[in-house]
């Protein structure tokens, strides 16, 4: 999973150069450079990668990926409201999409 994830930051990267990754032991985030803040997390595991973008629910692009919504009220479950998960390289031009979304948003929220 995590070199479908390097092919997704690649993407990411093309985009965009205000986009890093920043690794810790069980996640990443996805991060604005000009910010210095996430504008989603990540979280890599066997068989699938998790996606937490800073979103509303609908601010989500339309997307053939399954939109999951947080259950937990908590501070953190407001600001990231949605979550999606990708198991296959054929997944990562829409990932791509909302993570791009995301990015717009926050950096437009300045």
């Amino acid at each position: 999973m995590l070199t479908l994830l390097d092919k997704l930051m690649h993407e990411m990267k093309t985009l965009s150069k205000d986009v890093e990754r920043r690794d810790s032991k069980y996640w990443c985030s996805c991060r604005s450079i000009s910010r210095d803040s996430a504008f989603a997390y990540i979280q890599p595991q066997k068989s699938q990668i998790r996606f937490f973008p800073k979103l509303r629910y609908d601010q989500i692009p339309n997307t053939p990926l399954i939109i999951n919504r947080m259950k937990r009220a908590s501070a953190w479950g407001e600001e990231y409201e949605c979550w999606f998960r990708i198991r296959s390289e054929d997944q990562i031009e829409d990932a791509v999409k909302i993570l791009e979304c995301a990015l717009k948003h926050h950096v437009r929220a300045i």
